[in-house]
């Protein structure tokens, strides 16, 4: 019997000096899309059966049967949590559960970072049992100007907008958040929480748990259908086969 390598024998193969990646996409209505017709990003983001991708003029791989296909410019790789992905973009923050007390500490934070003023009527209980809540002011001479957003985290701390980049905050743990925006010469700032991801959509934060939606913005990933559903099994099972042969001929 042949000896089998630990791991610490096993070598990936060197990659080449020149990468070009060549794929084609398989969609559950039958239709498919190539690196010759289309990039990655402007290819159709749902419905995706197969991917089968190459590096220069080596073997296709085949991937089936996962609900995201994330690229990496010279890879591609298939997986059931995308949210790996998600984190190492920075541009995601993830809340976390927390001890109530945990929670009630970073709210009030939060509620008094967009209520400099007025602080009194945001502290009752019926505000303190809420997911958003928002103000409005107008700044005097010699009020600061508040930072664009603040996260607060499940271990006391606090990042914000004024200091750093939102890409360079911790990604996980996040109790709550503030963002403000000027309107027409009044500041409106809102105060946010209970929900998982904490996301940028154009000027407004966005906490949602919709999933799907966060991924929109990352047109990198495709998602894909990892068991036969709808009016048709036959045109992916034959989109299944076709991936398995495919030699990318055409593509590349």
């Amino acid at each position: 019997m042949p000896d089998i390598p630990d791991t610490r024998e096993r070598r990936a193969p060197e990659l080449p000096a020149v990468k070009q990646l060549h794929w084609r996409i398989y969609f559950m209505d039958g239709t498919t899309i190539g690196s010759h017709e289309s990039s990655w990003n402007e290819a159709r983001k749902t419905g995706v059966v197969a991917v089968v991708h190459a590096l220069n003029d080596e073997k296709p791989t085949v991937e089936i049967g996962t609900p995201y296909y994330w690229c990496h410019g010279d890879w591609i790789a298939r997986t059931w949590d995308v949210t790996l992905y998600l984190r190492q973009t920075g541009m995601v923050k993830f809340g976390r559960w927390a001890s109530h007390e945990l929670f009630r500490q970073a709210w009030v934070s939060a509620l008094r970072q967009i209520s400099p003023k007025n602080i009194d009527r945001f502290l009752t209980p019926d505000t303190l049992g809420h997911g958003l809540i928002a103000n409005s002011y107008t700044l005097e001479p010699g009020d600061a100007v508040p930072a664009p957003w603040q996260l607060f985290y499940d271990d006391g701390t606090m990042r914000q907008g004024a200091r750093e980049h939102w890409a360079d905050a911790p990604s996980d743990g996040v109790l709550c958040a503030t963002y403000a925006i000027p309107y027409s010469g009044v500041w409106m700032r809102f105060a946010m929480r209970r929900y998982t991801f904490y996301y940028w959509r154009a000027h407004e934060l966005i906490n949602t748990d919709n999933l799907d939606d966060v991924l929109m913005a990352f047109p990198q990933c495709k998602i894909g259908v990892p068991t036969f559903c709808g009016s048709s099994y036959r045109h992916m099972g034959i989109a299944i086969a076709a991936a398995h042969a495919d030699t990318l001929e055409g593509v590349r």
